[in-house]
């Protein structure tokens, strides 16, 4: 059984990131589906234990805090390794301890085919005692930074891999994550892959509405047909990729509007002015333009058949 040994000071009320000796040793209760190291020990007689060194404090709340860290252990062929970079997620006390059960459970069953994939590679869960409190860790792959602006100010190839995953999720894992939000969507460096967090709030999803159909998202349409899946529903809104342009109420589509003039001479009520009815006309297809110019270079007319991922 793995033994991680963290920092005391992760687990104070304060946590601190200055070196210190005192370190408390936890045991996995929860093996990981990945190692901490990707190298093999050959001639071990047992695994080392792994020593947890803090770099970066991610996150804090009163019982639950994230950090930034590496695992380290003295080799006897190889010398000191090191793995990559991890990300440690603290709990303390019992409330706090079974809610971050419950997500290590989500990642290292409903989610272990898609790890490292739509979500981060887990590395297993650790029990212990700091000597005022009993605490849990949860070790996962670092994937880049979490969101710090909403999904429809994202890039559009960012918005359609968090569309992506969360599809995923629904297929491969059977599960809803029920939380989506920018703070929930990690990115790498670039901008451009998305990987989902946080499932303390996931539930069973074992048959999504929308499997082996096709959500279609038309950039020829000013209203997007509805997708089946509430979530799914929530996440095209959220990134934008679901247009609701209506003129008086009305939806149009380019077969029948080409400019608009088009709308004015075939949607206007009877009670409107033509001044006013070609000035709504023109705010709204503006609007329609830029989110169609926005979203060029998709093939939204053949967005996405989910059974298919």
């Amino acid at each position: 059984m793995s033994i991680v040994s963290f920092p005391l000071g992760i687990f104070s009320r304060a946590p601190t990131l200055v070196p210190s000796e005192d370190h408390v040793e936890l045991s996995a209760v929860i093996p990981g589906t990945w190692t901490l190291t990707s190298w093999e020990e050959r001639g071990a007689d047992a695994e080392p234990p792994y020593s947890m060194t803090v770099s970066e404090h991610l996150h804090s709340g009163l019982y639950c805090r994230v950090f930034a860290s590496r695992a380290s252990f003295a080799s006897p062929h190889w010398g000191m390794r090191e793995s990559g970079l991890l990300v440690c997620k603290v709990a303390i006390g019992w409330t706090e301890m079974r809610k971050l059960r419950y997500e290590a459970e989500v990642y290292a069953n409903q989610l272990q085919e898609i790890q490292g994939d739509e979500v981060p590679k887990f590395f297993g869960l650790y029990d212990g005692d700091s000597g005022t409190a009993s605490v849990s860790v949860m070790v996962l792959e670092h994937c880049g930074e979490a969101l710090s602006v909403r999904l429809d100010r994202c890039d559009v190839n960012l918005r359609v891999s968090v569309l992506y995953a969360v599809t995923r999720l629904h297929i491969h894992g059977k599960i809803q994550h029920n939380d989506i939000g920018h703070r929930k969507v990690l990115v790498r460096s670039d901008g451009k892959v998305a990987k989902i967090i946080s499932f303390r709030l996931a539930s069973a999803h074992d048959k999504c509405p929308c499997e082996n159909q096709k959500i279609s998202m038309s950039f020829r349409a000013s209203v997007a047909s509805p997708v089946h899946c509430g979530e799914l529903q929530y996440v095209c809104e959220k990134i934008d990729a679901a247009p609701w342009f209506l003129y008086f109420g009305q939806g149009f589509t380019m077969a029948d509007a080409q400019s608009p003039q088009d709308l004015v001479n075939l949607y206007t009520p009877y009670h409107v002015s033509p001044t006013e009815a070609l000035k709504h006309a023109e705010e709204v297809w503006e609007d329609f333009r830029l989110w169609r110019k926005e979203w060029e270079g998709l093939d939204l007319d053949a967005y996405m058949t989910i059974g298919s991922l």
